[in-house]
């Protein structure tokens, strides 16, 4: 059976895997390797060879992640398996961890009984490595992007024509047979994450900003609604308030990657009725459209 290798978006790719496991609970084992704090350099040359015979029978996933660290993934998770790739990493790795505690470079999880601690841990890696993205796309001795590039921040607000839209659509909402969701989110990976959660389930809207999403509320007053809090052109509480002002059955759930004290205290302020933090765990989106499902029209 062959080890799978993950090197691109690996911590996204790793918490895709946790809600996998989490729909089919078989024992997994989840060793973390901490290489970054050795310091060690590691890859999949370097790896395969000494791991292939342990876990050519396992399921075996390895993932690299952005900030150097290594994570072995095998069905089972057995203490035996677990001290026999603990053993061949030390080996192909000699020179490096030569001296150095073993606490300190290996981690082991079970992947189910120690789920949200690993959700904790890759949500901080993959939001690091987002922001260390963002600093070396624009550090801070680079202009700015010309104002062409950059949409102003302005009061999200519908405009009139908008308005009566909205109305319109109202009256078609009372006779939808199944609920519509629309999500804003300026990241397109998240956004098309999120929106494969529902694909086959529910029709989704989608905006990348203030402006598409008010369009997209307006022409079809969706049921539910998905915001990002960190917007390109406006503040995503400031568009909840306006939404809620002009459609108090709304039912909106606020979405962030940096959940902040503030941020969950402006939601409340606005009457939303859900606050997720990035990356998205499925659980926590279900148990949102639960709620809905279980208050509203379309229960």
């Amino acid at each position: 059976m062959l080890i799978q290798i993950i090197q691109n978006q690996a911590e996204e790719r790793f918490l895709e895997a946790l809600e996998e496991y989490a729909a089919t609970p078989v024992s997994r084992g989840v060793l973390l390797c901490t290489f970054s704090r050795v310091p060690l350099v590691s890859d999949p040359d370097t790896v395969l060879p000494a791991v292939k015979d342990i876990l050519r029978d396992y399921e075996a996933r390895l993932y690299w992640c952005a900030d150097g660290d290594m994570v072995v993934c095998w069905r089972g998770g057995s203490r035996k398996t677990l001290k026999m790739i603990m053993a061949a990493l030390s080996a192909c790795h000699k020179t490096a961890l030569e001296g150095v505690d073993p606490a300190r470079a290996f981690h082991y999880f079970d992947a189910l009984a120690h789920s949200e601690e690993l959700r904790l841990i890759f949500r901080q890696k993959l939001q690091r490595r987002l922001q260390h993205a963002a600093k070396t796309a624009h550090p801070a001795d680079t202009p700015p992007p010309p104002a062409a590039m950059t949409p102003p921040r302005r009061e999200a607000a519908f405009s009139a024509k908008q308005q009566q839209s909205l109305h319109a659509a109202f009256e078609i909402r009372k006779s939808r047979k199944a609920p519509e969701f629309l999500i804003v989110e300026d990241q397109d990976f998240f956004r098309k994450l999120l929106a494969g959660v529902f694909e086959h389930s529910y029709r989704c809207h989608l905006a990348k900003n203030a402006e598409e999403a008010l369009s997209a509320y307006a022409a079809h007053a969706p049921d539910m609604v998905f915001l990002d809090v960190e917007l390109p052109d406006a503040d995503g509480h400031t568009l909840a308030a306006r939404i809620k002002a002009q459609d108090p059955e709304s039912f909106i759930v606020m979405v962030t990657g940096n959940h902040r004290a503030k941020d969950v205290e402006a939601a409340k302020a606005n009457g939303v009725q859900g606050f997720i933090a990035k990356p998205y765990n499925k659980l926590k989106i279900m148990e949102a459209v639960e709620a809905f499902m279980s208050t509203h029209r379309k229960g």
